[in-house]
């Protein structure tokens, strides 16, 4: 995402009739499962008729990540980090504890260095 594009809207949605925005700062994570994808906030879980590729494409890599074929997390909302052998979870100020897949495992941990 470029630098300029920050403060916009990352989704929006019509729920009973009136259209919510979901600024990127407050995505806790983005759940994939099939073409929709569940983003969750502080505020509630809302889903959207998109694949998550769709969403990481459009998102600030430099803010998210994918830690799984299945889940995008913001940093700024991971409380803590455990990587032990071929393991690694990410546990968000929420409580919510993130699996992160093998084959991404090096790639979140030098994430998670570097920021």
């Amino acid at each position: 995402m470029k630098p300029n594009q920050q403060n916009r809207t990352m989704a929006k949605q019509k729920m009973h009739q009136k259209a919510i925005q979901i600024q990127p700062e407050n995505i806790l994570l983005l759940e994939g499962r099939v073409n929709y994808t569940y983003i969750h906030t502080n505020s509630g879980k809302f889903i959207f008729a998109k694949t998550l590729k769709s969403f990481e494409d459009s998102l600030d890599s430099s803010q998210f990540i994918r830690t799984h074929k299945s889940h995008i997390v913001n940093k700024t909302h991971v409380k803590s980090t455990f990587f032990t052998g071929s393991q690694g979870i990410l546990k968000l100020n929420s409580g919510k504890e993130i699996d992160v897949s093998r084959r991404r495992l090096k790639e979140v941990q030098n994430f998670f260095r570097k920021h």
